[in-house]
């Protein structure tokens, strides 16, 4: 659509860096998750990562123009703590 050549949508890997550094990450429950999973699977599209961070369990797909998509719900085991947070961050 008028792009120049060389341009490349791939935000990370067209800048030489890792996938997973720019991407988009949607908010989700187990229900959601569940629903992306089967939607993508139907259109022949699988999870390139399915990770259980500790405090979060993340499905990762790779966009058609390379782009990271992330479906992240939260998990137990986690609890927000800002003064804990501010105190690390003035560390």
């Amino acid at each position: 659509m008028g792009e120049q050549e060389g341009w490349r949508a791939d935000v990370s890997t067209g800048n030489g860096l890792p996938v997973w550094v720019n991407h988009v990450a949607f908010a989700a429950d187990e229900t959601r998750q569940a629903e992306a999973k089967a939607s993508l699977a139907a259109g022949g599209v699988e999870p390139i990562m399915d990770v259980d961070h500790g405090w979060c369990h993340s499905q990762y797909y790779l966009d058609p123009n390379g782009i990271m998509v992330e479906f992240c719900r939260d998990t137990p085991g986690f609890e927000p703590d800002p003064t804990a947070a501010r105190a690390a961050l003035a560390d």
